[in-house]
């Protein structure tokens, strides 16, 4: 029995007799004024504690219209009542479920993150930074979250206000006083102050009983100051509940989980909870959809009824969290040894040593044949314990990703290869299946669907009863004779890697002997001003100059005679090493595939028996592994594919268990659920690009400094570690010992679009490495970048943003490059705007079936759904004109990058849709700007890039050669051409300003246009400006033999 409060009983029951007086109910402000008149003085705390008191009796309601009615008793109303199975008081199962009512405030403002003075750095103790990482999943409440009718007012309690409470930094303010006990017992007793507030409810009632299922759910974390409990939103954007994402799916016809999603949060649409809300209205209308108004919650819920009702809720946290495994891991870790963390590659991105424990020797292979950078980037990533990878769009990221698979496979190494999402997962699995289509190399752990779900556990189970090594296996010769010719080929890039040092070397000295010398500079060329500031600096004439210059020729002949005693490898040989690597690697993995992952007789009978002593042992589970049981599972599922939430409750936790971890779209991965696979590998990989999509933080900086300090983090540096800020890419790549690389070919898109790429994104980084003969271009059309211009009028549909004049255009277009310029190449359709998408499809409908007569390959789709793909033409609707909302320029504004990923995806021509006139008017700076730079004509090409090619130009003059400078084959430039009809000889000068990446080392461009050019039937001859000085007629002698003249 639970006792009522006898010092409230007396004023509780006036208020119930005046609320039998009043049939249809009191508003708060009706009972207050009645009460008043019957000269009884209470204060306003003092009614809701007595109307809270009746609630609980079962003795009064607060109904939808926001009136207090009495409840009709089955017996006398009494100081001791039964209680309900709901926690309230009354008769059990007939009550309504009744809120408290909060209020709403701003949070206190907090501090940035910046730089403090008490002279610890944040990331000094590097248990202290687990153990914030830890806090920070801890604060992260959000899961699967389910309830039961009878955990109200203990595990969960419903909430009502009014207003914009869910506006970003709100904080919200419930007196305890008005909550359950069993509910103020819980928020006092959980050790993570963190909570979730979910809206609106589902109400579901099937084989489980009746169940109570947010729709939408809120990041909080809540503190106790003396009776108010402070709920402080940590997210402005809501997550969509898995439960109840499944079962709306499942009751409706029309929406699959996927496309539900979509719908719900649409890309480049306001995403705040109000405007999700919105969406639910219409999208769910036959689910109850059509009630609901955050700004207005109701005061109680029956159970009676199925589908949403526009209540809220404040859930405390479960074991269902998304985040769980991980703050499990990293507290795990935190109690590591300092030789436990050792073996793994997170000791390098926590501490900053290099344990040699973790160095690799494994060489590169691949499928095709790695660039320069490409492989520079894989051969430090299979070797050194951190690895960081930049790939912009159409660099070769996968094929790279591939490349360090198949080379630690090739190495008897394991893999683990993780990303935020399964899109990438799906690609990698795609193309390994397409090297071995008869033997699965890949396990992977979860897919996007929930269809595929295993663990090492169960992989133990298969291979212990699943088939034998075949008993014909031979000698594993293939990979043998693979693995010398990547080790040969390692050591021919080492080779060349020295001599390209040395011949910028070389190329440095001579630039600084020619800037010196008085004799070998013409005197009208220099200048009486330089002469004279070589004179006052020591430079030029004198003694001082003289000796310098002295210096100088000792230096570049030591260099020259290293360089000949190195006997660096010639361009051709290395290709050839490259070209037998790929040919030879499909059989070498079938080889593997085939005779060494399955297991012989004698293991399966091994490991059978080790998996009756767990079971017996109550180790049947992940975490009953040692590391020797998951090395035995790696020696035949040597390669896993996981989420990173997904890991922690398939993997087993076992420091350096993996060779190799890679992180694929790192640039949208949090740090901390990253770190636990780091640690369950020896070297790790992290490979993004933070010029695309981007993660979405889930902490407020007032609370992220708050877990610092708990965790004892110094306040030096915050800013680099901190959990809201950083992506992993960045986190990363700021760690002291990482090996940095920049994929800079692009070998997807035209040169003008790569320009454009270069000038807003990458710096001038990126070279256009496209073969132009392979791009698709309609008829009527010119490569590259273009406008089409659609003056027309944005406007509010469907629940979002849309453009009907450019949404007709694009469907103008896709019709006449189709039917009417006979384009069969691939085409895609992008906005930034879900809306605009949907409006368009509906418009292609009738057009389908020509379009797809004719064997066109078409998408329409967002940005954000399409990032990874690529079509030969891309149209993009910017959806922007005269009437759109602020929150579509402000999109473009916080989402730059958006129009990066967009553009490159465009292989031949990207052709941006929209009111030219009004983007330039907008003060959008980077629409502005790519309205400009779609005006921009080719570049043309004349003249010499450098004095070293007016003084070969003059040599070969005076020889009596003919040559063409600046000589375009295709899209591509010589620096002289001889003979372009006949022999076809290509003559280049190289130099360090002009030849060389902002790396130092010398363009890819180079290397892969005289690939590209020997197919063409050209032959190449490079000559370093240091040969140019040394002898320029031994130079021009052998571009004679090379003709043939000699």
């Amino acid at each position: 029995m639970v006792a009522i409060r006898g010092g409230w009983w007396m004023y509780a029951q006036t208020i119930r007799r005046l609320l039998e007086l009043a049939p249809n109910g009191l508003s708060h402000d009706q009972l207050l004024w009645r009460l008043r008149s019957s000269g009884l003085r209470l204060s306003p705390a003092d009614i809701l504690d007595s109307l809270t008191l009746l609630s609980e009796g079962g003795e009064a309601r607060l109904t939808s219209a926001r009136r207090w009615q009495a409840v009709a008793l089955s017996s006398p109303p009494g100081p001791q009542m039964k209680a309900s199975r709901n926690g309230r008081f009354g008769p059990a199962g007939t009550e309504p479920l009744l809120a408290v009512r909060f209020r709403h405030e701003d949070q206190p403002a907090g501090d940035d993150l910046g730089d403090a003075k008490d002279g610890q750095r944040a990331d000094a103790d590097w248990r202290a930074l687990l153990r914030y990482f830890a806090a920070t999943q801890r604060s992260d409440p959000r899961g699967s979250v389910t309830e039961y009718p009878d955990n109200h007012g203990r595990a969960w309690q419903l909430v009502w206000g009014s207003g914009d409470w869910w506006a970003p930094r709100r904080r919200l303010v419930l007196p305890l006083s008005s909550c359950p006990e069993t509910f103020r017992e819980a928020v006092h007793l959980r050790p993570e102050k963190v909570c979730t507030i979910g809206y609106p409810l589902a109400r579901v009632t099937d084989d489980d009983g009746p169940r109570v299922l947010p729709a939408l759910l809120l990041p909080a974390s809540f503190s106790v100051a003396g009776d108010a409990l402070l709920v402080d939103l940590t997210a402005e954007v809501p997550a969509l509940n898995p439960a109840w994402l499944k079962i709306a799916a499942r009751s409706s016809a029309s929406w699959k989980q996927g496309s539900l999603t979509d719908a719900l949060i649409p890309e480049g649409e306001d995403d705040d909870l109000g405007s999700v809300a919105g969406r639910l209205r219409h999208v769910l209308a036959t689910q109850g959809g059509g009630a609901l108004k955050p700004g207005d919650l109701l005061a109680e819920v029956t159970l009676e009824g199925k589908g949403l009702c526009n209540a809220a809720a404040l859930f405390l946290p479960s074991d269902a969290r998304f985040t769980k495994g991980t703050e499990r891991d990293l507290d795990a870790i935190a109690q590591w040894s300092d030789d436990k963390l050792a073996a793994t590659a997170l000791e390098t991105v926590l501490r900053g040593d290099v344990a040699a424990s973790t160095a690799g020797s494994a060489a590169p292979v691949a499928m095709r044949v790695l660039t320069p950078h490409q492989y520079s980037a894989a051969l430090d990533a299979i070797r050194a314990p951190l690895t960081v990878i930049q790939g912009p769009p159409g660099t070769g990221k996968s094929e790279v990703i591939l490349s360090l698979m198949l080379s630690t496979l090739i190495d008897g190494g394991s893999v683990l290869f993780a990303s935020h999402n399964h899109k990438a997962l799906d690609e990698v699995e795609r193309r390994l299946k397409y090297l071995v289509p008869k033997h699965p190399l890949l396990t992977r752990a979860r897919d996007a669907d929930g269809e595929r779900d295993t663990n090492f556990f169960a992989e133990l189970a298969a291979i212990a009863s699943g088939p034998v090594r075949p008993a014909a296996a031979t000698e594993a010769t293939e990979r043998s004779r693979l693995r010398q010719s990547a080790a040969a080929l390692a050591e021919a890039e080492a080779s060349a890697a020295e001599a390209q040092r040395l011949r910028l070397a070389l190329a440095e000295l001579t630039d600084q002997l020619e800037a010196g010398d008085p004799v070998d500079t013409p005197p009208p060329s220099r200048g009486w001003w330089r002469t004279l500031l070589a004179r006052m600096f020591g430079r030029g004439h004198g003694s001082t100059g003289e000796a310098r210059l002295t210096v100088l020729r000792r230096e570049i002949q030591a260099r020259r005679l290293d360089l000949e005693r190195l006997g660096a490898p010639s361009t051709e040989s290395m290709a050839a090493l490259a070209e037998t690597i790929r040919a030879a690697c499909p059989a070498a993995v079938d080889e593997i595939a085939t005779y060494e992952l399955p297991p012989t007789a004698e293991e399966r009978h091994r490991l059978a028996d080790r998996l009756a002593e767990m079971k017996f042992d109550g180790d049947a589970g992940p975490d009953g592994l040692t590391l020797e049981d998951a090395r035995e599972v790696l020696a035949h599922r040597p390669i896993w594919a996981v989420g990173t939430l997904s890991a922690p409750s398939r993997i087993p936790l076992r420091p350096g268990l993996f060779d190799l971890v890679i992180f694929d779209e790192a640039s949208q991965c949090d740090v901390a659920s990253a770190l636990p696979l780091m640690a369950r590998a020896r070297r790790a990989a992290v490979v993004g690009d933070p010029e695309q999509l981007s993660f979405i933080p889930q902490l407020s900086r007032l609370k992220e400094h708050a877990l610092m300090d708990a965790a004892g983090l110094g306040k030096v540096g915050r800013h680099h570690v901190a959990q809201s800020i950083n992506s992993l890419f960045a986190f990363a790549r700021r760690r002291p010992t990482c090996r940095a690389h920049f994929l800079a070919d692009q070998f997807r898109s035209d040169e003008a679009i790569v320009d454009y790429l270069n000038a807003d994104f990458y710096q001038g980084a990126l070279t256009a490495a496209v073969d132009e003969s392979r791009l698709r271009v309609p008829n009527g059309y010119r490569a590259g970048l273009h406008w089409h211009d659609v003056p027309g009028r944005a406007t509010r549909a469907d629940g979002g943003n849309i453009n009907l004049a450019e949404a007709q255009a694009v469907v103008d277009l896709v019709v006449a490059m189709v039917t009417e310029r006979a384009y069969t190449g691939s085409i895609g359709v992008l906005s930034p705007f879900n809306s605009q998408v949907n409006r368009i499809n509906v418009l292609l409908e009738p057009h389908l079936k020509r379009i797809e007569a004719v064997g066109v390959d078409l998408q329409v789709l967002t940005i954000d759904r399409f990032q990874g793909g690529e079509k030969d033409v891309i149209l993009f609707s910017t959806v922007l004109a005269a009437g759109a909302p602020a929150s579509a320029k402000t999109f473009y504004v916080r989402e730059r990058r958006r129009l990066n990923v967009a553009v490159s995806r465009a292989r031949a021509l990207c052709l941006v849709v929209g009111d030219k006139s009004y983007v330039r008017s907008s003060g959008i700076a980077p629409l502005v700007h790519l309205a400009d730079w779609s005006e921009r004509p080719g570049k043309p090409r004349a003249g010499y890039d450098s004095l070293w090619e007016r003084r070969l130009a003059a040599a070969m003059t005076r020889r009596g050669l003919t040559f063409f400078p600046q000589y375009s084959v295709g899209r591509r430039y010589l620096d002289f051409a001889l003979d372009p009809d006949g022999r076809k000889l290509a003559v280049e000068v190289d130099g360090q300003r002009w030849h060389t990446d902002r790396d130092g080392g010398r363009k890819v461009s180079d290397r892969l246009r005289d690939a590209e050019l020997r197919a063409r039937g050209w032959t190449m001859r490079h000559f370093w400006v240091h040969e140019l000085s040394a002898d320029m007629e031994a130079c021009v002698d052998a571009i004679e033999r090379a003709l043939g003249q000699r």
